[in-house]
């Protein structure tokens, strides 16, 4: 009877140590998940902001050097400048437009740290040795 009982305090203590490892593995990856989090909010907010001052710097600079150089053209030629500088302003914008999506399509998605080590982490586990 009493080597029974100490079986069974040994498979507790087991299940008590594989249970203390099975939160410490979870609260490493939630620890993680996390710091990408934060990591992701932190360059979104930097990218939105400097996205919105440049495109309105950019913006008021265009206008300006627009206004410039259609003030300067003789009065027959000004309503040809003005739609000159539309089409310049709007193919600029495009190929902005273009640069930005090409960023974002390359970019890395976020949370790859976290699926990579989730990957080894479960090709470790399911492997027999």
């Amino acid at each position: 009877m009493f080597n029974m009982s100490r079986h069974i305090s040994s498979l507790t203590d087991a299940a008590g140590r594989i249970g203390e490892m099975g939160t410490g593995y979870l609260e490493d990856r939630i620890e993680l998940l996390a710091l990408e989090a934060q990591e992701a909010k932190i360059r979104l907010a930097q990218v939105v902001l400097l996205v919105c001052a440049a495109s309105v710097f950019t913006l008021f600079g265009m206008v300006l050097l627009l206004c410039a150089i259609i003030y300067m053209l003789p009065p027959e030629w000004r309503l040809y400048g003005l739609f000159g500088g539309a089409g310049a302003s709007i193919l600029l914008g495009f190929i902005f437009l273009f640069l930005l999506y090409r960023i974002f399509r390359t970019a890395s998605p976020p949370f790859t740290a976290t699926v990579q080590e989730i990957k080894k982490d479960v090709a470790c586990f399911s492997t027999r040795n």
